[in-house]
């Protein structure tokens, strides 16, 4: 196997930001550069944060089928884990992702002078400022493990490109209010990661974006002993493959810092009703990544129509931070494009018949089974594309899928059929097809 190589610069340091710079050079390609320029809580030593630069090309390298080499030692708990991460990833994934060694010398993590208890990442959505609340402003009654978060990170080059510094600026003086809004320290991080993506490839949702978010924040580790993962996804309808989630990102931890994934036993409506009596979160909450304009919520979008509705149900009925106020008819038509969405738009519409919301919930029935028509639809196509392939594309497809060496131990063969498939149950009534 052919192996990729790591190469670090040692850290540019100007008064409270620090500038990391490191390469790939796979074998027989051009040298790919990431940079890291973190505004840190102290001054920062010449210390080169490996594990940023580890779970950077990690994916990469996965990508290419190399090993990659690590001119630093790392930690065993950090090789262990990012091993088990891999089979995860590639199992997931198997046709994009495949296990590769890590080659580096295995030595133990220096210790931190002066941790500050716990960071976590920070956009300045809901589920940020979930996990910010419940580790701050909830109390300590509440029945859930708690971290003494000291403080968010925003990352610039992520949801808003680093072509729109203004935008950024005006995102992150909305993160900064609502940080210290719970009590905790604002630091923001920029960082070139994303343009990984032209020289390998890689699937934001499916892939980078949890790995990646790690090696941002592991840029913190010499200041922090916890690192939390704000959850995207609640347990009872989690979506894999997907980058950032309950399983996998508690494997970016090592020797001395621990990552949590945090808030995942909550769904959207729970956390908005949760964030209900903080004012400022419904005044400033930004969710909105497909806007024109990435330093606001466009209003329009899926995650803005049912944010809204969220804010609805929970007693707020003009959020401030949705310039553009849906409409019943705007939430009828929501796109649900997928098993996750749909489970969301059914808690909603659930939680509006509890409350005698009846135009909202019929509304939302409206979506759901639009939703269901469209998916439907969708798979049909699929199919029928796929029936309707010629023979010799549909052996070319096959013959690349199958590329992937295959396991060098034996296959037990399976000795019973699975049970047959039940049907599913009946929806309620105003989850039915309804008269036009």
């Amino acid at each position: 196997m052919s192996t990729s190589l790591l190469q670090v610069s040692p850290p540019e340091i100007r008064d409270l930001e620090v500038v990391y710079r490191g390469t790939l050079q796979p074998p027989c390609r051009p040298a790919v550069p990431v940079e890291f320029h973190a505004a840190v809580p102290a001054a920062p030593d010449a210390t080169v944060p490996t594990r940023a630069f580890l779970f950077a090309f990690l994916v990469p390298a996965m990508r290419m089928g190399t090993a990659l080499r690590l001119p630093l030692p790392v930690d065993p708990v950090t090789l262990a884990n990012v091993m088990e991460w891999q089979e995860a990833m590639a199992s997931w994934c198997p046709r994009t992702l495949r296990v590769v060694p890590i080659l580096a010398d295995v030595a133990p993590a220096a210790p931190s002078a002066n941790p500050m208890g716990a960071v976590s990442a920070f956009s300045g959505g809901i589920d940020g400022c979930f996990t910010a609340f419940r580790h701050t402003l909830a109390g300590a009654a509440v029945r859930h493990r708690r971290a003494e978060l000291r403080a968010g990170v925003m990352v610039h080059g992520f949801d808003i490109p680093l072509t729109e510094p203004a935008a950024f600026a005006r995102a992150w003086q909305n993160s900064v209010a609502l940080l210290r809004h719970f009590g905790l320290r604002a630091y923001r991080l920029r960082t070139n990661l994303r343009t990984l993506r032209a020289a390998f490839g890689g699937d934001w949702e499916t892939e980078t974006h949890g790995i990646w978010q790690a090696a941002a924040l592991a840029c913190f580790e010499p200041w922090f002993e916890h690192v939390l993962i704000p959850a995207t996804q609640a347990y009872p309808k989690m979506r894999f493959p997907w980058a950032s989630n309950a399983v996998t990102d508690p494997l970016f931890s090592s020797e001395l810092v621990t990552y949590w994934h945090d808030g995942a036993a909550f769904t959207k409506l729970a956390k908005v009703q949760a964030l209900a009596r903080q004012p400022l979160v419904a005044e400033r909450v930004r969710v909105c990544w497909q806007g024109e304009q990435h330093d606001r919520n466009c209003g329009v979008c899926f995650t803005c129509r049912v944010t809204q509705v969220c804010f609805w149900l929970a007693g707020v009925p003009v959020p401030a931070a949705f310039p553009r106020r849906a409409t019943l008819a705007e939430v009828a038509q929501l796109p649900v494009k997928s098993e996750e969405h749909d489970f969301l738009v059914r808690q909603l519409h659930d939680a509006a018949v509890a409350q005698g919301q009846t135009e909202l919930a019929v509304a939302l029935a409206r979506a759901s089974r639009r939703g269901v028509y469209a998916r439907a639809v969708k798979g049909l196509k699929r199919q029928l594309t796929s029936a309707l392939e010629p023979t010799s594309a549909r052996q070319h497809r096959r013959s690349r899928e199958e590329v992937r060496p295959r396991p060098s131990w034996p296959i037990v063969p399976a000795v019973a059929r699975l049970p047959a498939r039940q049907p599913a149950p009946e929806r309620s009534a105003l989850l039915s097809p309804a008269r036009s």
